[in-house]
């Protein structure tokens, strides 16, 4: 500090005498700037360059994230010029990228100038990531792995989905990383070992410009997925299987004992169904077969354990075959296994009755007549005598279909009967879990049905669009109203629909106008389709017609698709995110980045929807390759009810603000980092003062140089001291900074105080095309190679801190800007060496409005 405060005295006795000292070089430049050894490993500069605002910038081409860096430099003077002070070019160490080195150069009449030094790391790519890892083989071959490990980008970590924990486990790995970054471990012959659940290895992936990330490789078993209500429709789908797209077949040697009737998928037992039928003589399943499944599944899911397509051998229908979904993007898994039954499965009948005595026994029943109705789900029994000595009471026994099961009676109980024509009331559950209703009922000797009523319908399956419709499998039957009602409990739209189902009628009726047997396929284009069933009854003196319809039961769905909160995470290097903007009107996300990285950008989303609604081509929580600044990525949400839809674009803006612009880092008390000051070194006419609510701000005082008024400046460029051009200081001042976007205004606080007489502040901004070579020389002299292609200008009054937004008018838009200028004075002549001095501008909080 003591030599500084040295040479800020020769300058000013240098400007006192300059007339004796005329005949002195007043050169301060640098003729080369080299490093000769760099002293940290995995480091790699580039040739320095000597800017024109005396800033020494050394290209950083590998290693930026190997600090501290050391290197050893050599400083060549011109022959005018007298010393180098300030600096040991043998031993140069920067800590951080940030840091910033100083020297300072002396002229032959005692002038001096102050050299920066500073670090720029390369534009290359640094990201590390690995983009993909798949798993091609895996020991033991028994184990259930998923095929492709789950990359959490946001800490760095692979899991491998291990449903079932099988160890030691060994698996080899295909591992996909950034462009051009690689593996700095390389491959593993012998793969990756497993020997406990903790157990974790460690890769670690090379950036381009050197930076290391390093990953690691975990077992993990996934969430289990055991309640479909936890679920939404579209999570629940990632882990189900789509009964349309799945099919199944026998190999040669099963299909000679059986035939595929058909692929079912129950969503609630987790079953995937082949349903057989025998072909043997016995009617029986004569086990093994072996059998190979297909299913279309969501992009992000995949089947753990069972290779889709190929033939696997079932023993037994007892014997436990399963497999697990897995849902990458959200790491959900769910448990299935696969059945194959016989076509009885959906069969809820009796096959046989057996009375075993009844009483009293003055009341005569014609056992040999007992007929088991399948069609009706009725056991009849013909009262011969004795229809005066009621009630009566039956002990009996049935068998039902293999699997099937009785409910509301057991073998060996009883039935009683108030009067002859009571009924009594029992269930057979077929082994989906349907229930059939089924009857016992007493007739007169030889006396002919003249019921023709439907007693029941019970739907065995059925089909939608998206197979999202759900029924209540058992329909609610009005006798008095002749309707046969069909309960839809969700998703009414989603019709049409085909279902099968067995239709009770009254026992010895008919049906007239056409067959209705439970392998007949009926359509119903909507939910407000029919269809009518003719009935006759036994006697024919009774003839009745019944209405099949729908009936809406579900609960109402909300119609809200609304994008709630969105924001990022996770994002790439380089890129520093300042707003989310979510525009409801455009149904647009904006990203407003302050920096952008070399690299690819990608980030982690996080959002809220509305209540129950979906949201196609994005995922919450999960990584988004998003491209460029100048991608775009759409998504839809979709209300719960799926009647209203709203397609959302995610839009990156590159909206870049003034380095420093709210001017709290100071490289002293006098020059703000970033900014330059144009009359500093005569006297401190620029300095740090406490800021509008706190924090730093520039503080601009009008003094005086020499009897001359200067103002107090700050700018964007440097100032170059040159005595010949000390009557006019434009041609000292150097304005402009590189700069590549269009901001429509400024914004910043201002203050302004005055002693009475009259001044104004002044502050000035202009956007700039320049088409020269070499660094830009501007100092609003109407260069020719510099087009100002927008500026804004304010002059300001006393006044305390307020907020000003000043516009920029656009004069040209055929060219790119190439640089920004932006000046602030605390005098507006101060140009013209005109302005009260004392008069003081205070600047703060400086941002760029697009």
């Amino acid at each position: 500090m003591i030599k500084r405060l040295t040479y800020c005295l020769l300058v000013v006795l240098t400007c006192l005498a300059c007339r004796e000292l005329k005949d002195l070089h007043d050169d301060v430049s640098i003729q080369s700037f080299n490093v000769l050894e760099i002293y940290t490993e995995n480091v790699r500069l580039g040739q320095p360059v000597v800017q024109g605002d005396f800033i020494v910038n050394i290209p950083l081409e590998y290693g930026k994230y190997n600090f501290p860096i050391a290197f050893k430099a050599e400083i060549v003077l011109n022959a005018t010029a007298m010393k180098l002070c300030g600096i040991n070019p043998d031993t140069l160490v920067f800590r951080t990228l940030e840091e910033m080195k100083t020297f300072f150069v002396v002229a032959e009449n005692g002038k001096a100038q102050q050299y920066k030094i500073v670090l720029t790391p390369s534009k290359s790519s640094d990201a590390a990531d690995i983009e993909k890892f798949t798993i091609y083989s895996y020991s033991p071959r028994n184990a259930f792995v998923s095929s492709e490990g789950y990359v959490s980008v946001a800490d760095s970590t692979v899991k491998i989905i291990m449903p079932e924990v099988t160890l030691p486990l060994t698996v080899m790995p295909n591992i996909v990383v950034s462009d051009s970054a690689y593996l700095a471990n390389g491959y593993w012959e012998n793969g990756l070992e497993f020997t406990t659940l903790d157990t974790a290895h460690y890769i670690t992936v090379v950036a381009v410009d050197g930076r290391q990330k390093k990953w690691r490789v975990v077992l993990e078993q996934g969430r289990l997925i055991t309640d479909n209500a936890s679920l939404t429709p579209l999570r629940l789908k990632a882990v189900n299987l789509d009964a349309s797209s799945t099919f199944g077949q026998l190999d040669e040697a099963s299909l000679a004992k059986a035939q595929m009737e058909n692929v079912e998928v129950d969503t609630d037992k987790n079953w995937l169904i082949g349903i057989l039928k025998s072909k043997s003589s016995s009617g029986r399943l004569d086990f093994p077969f072996k059998v190979a499944f297909q299913t279309q599944l969501p992009p992000m899911s995949e089947i753990i354990g069972y290779l889709p397509g190929s033939f696997l051998q079932i023993d037994s229908p007892d014997k436990d075959y399963h497999f697990y979904v897995y849902d990458r993007a959200r790491n959900n898994t769910k448990k299935w296994q696969i059945k194959l039954l016989d076509w009885t499965y959906h069969q809820a009948d009796v096959t046989a009755f057996t009375l075993l005595r009844s009483s009293p026994s003055t009341v005569k029943l014609d056992v040999n007549t007992i007929d088991v109705d399948v069609r009706s789900g009725s056991i009849n029994i013909r009262v011969m005598s004795g229809w005066e000595n009621f009630p009566l009471s039956i002990a009996a026994s049935m068998e039902v279909m293999p699997n099937a099961t009785l409910k509301d009676f057991t073998n060996g109980g009883t039935f009683t009967f108030s009067t002859i024509d009571a009924v009594c009331p029992f269930k057979v559950v077929a082994m989906d879990a349907t229930e059939k209703p089924w009857y016992v009922r007493l007739m007169r000797s030889e006396e002919l049905n003249n019921e023709a009523d439907v007693e029941f319908l019970r739907v065995k399956s059925y089909s939608s669009v998206e197979n999202k419709v759900v029924l209540n499998p058992i329909a609610v039957v009005d006798k008095v109203a002749k309707t046969v009602n069909i309960e839809v409990l969700d998703w009414s739209k989603n019709f049409p629909l085909n279902l099968k189902a067995d239709l009770g009628i009254s026992y010895k009726a008919q049906i007239t106008n056409g067959a209705f047997t439970p392998d007949d396929m009926l359509s119903f284009p909507s939910i407000n389709s029919t269809r009518t069933v003719t009935l006759k009854s036994e006697d024919g003196t009774v003839t009745n017609s019944y209405t099949i319809r729908f009936v809406n039961k579900e609960t109402p769905k909300s119609d809200a698709a609304e994008l709630l909160t969105f924001s990022v995470a996770n994002l790439s290097e380089g890129y520093t995110l300042s707003e989310t903007e979510i525009d409801q009107s455009t149904k647009t996300v904006t990203l407003k980045f302050l920096t952008k990285g070399v690299g690819r950008l990608d980030f982690t989303p996080y959002f809220t929807i509305s209540p129950r609604a979906e949201i196609e081509e994005l995922i919450s929580g999960f990584p988004l390759i998003f491209g460029t600044i100048a991608s775009e990525k759409k998504f839809t949400i979709i209300s719960e009810s799926e009647r209203v839809s709203s397609e959302w674009t995610i839009k990156a803006k590159y909206e870049p603000q003034l380095y420093n612009g709210d001017l709290e880092q100071w490289t002293d008390d006098y020059t703000p980092v970033g900014w330059a000051t144009a009359n500093n070194s005569f006297a401190k006419m620029t300095s740090k003062a406490v800021g509008n609510g706190g924090g730093w701000a520039a503080k601009l005082t009008t003094g005086t140089i020499m009897d001359k008024v200067a103002a107090g400046s700050l700018f964007l460029g440097y100032f170059k001291m040159n005595l010949d051009y000390i009557n006019t200081p434009k041609k000292m001042t150097f304005f402009g900074i590189p700069f590549s976007e269009s901001p429509k205004a400024v914004a910043l606080d201002v203050k302004y105080t005055l002693n009475g007489t009259s001044d104004r502040g002044s502050v000035g901004i202009e956007l700039l095309n320049y088409s020269g070579e070499g660094d830009i020389v501007y100092h609003t002299l109407n260069e020719p190679d510099v087009t100002v292609l927008a500026c804004g200008n304010l002059e300001i009054a006393p006044c305390e801190w307020r907020r000003i937004i000043i516009p920029l008018t656009v004069l040209r838009t055929d060219l790119p800007v190439t640089h920004i200028h932006c000046v602030f004075s605390s005098s507006y002549k101060g140009d013209f060496m005109q302005g009260v001095v004392g008069a003081t501008l205070y600047v703060d909080n400086i941002k760029l409005i697009y």
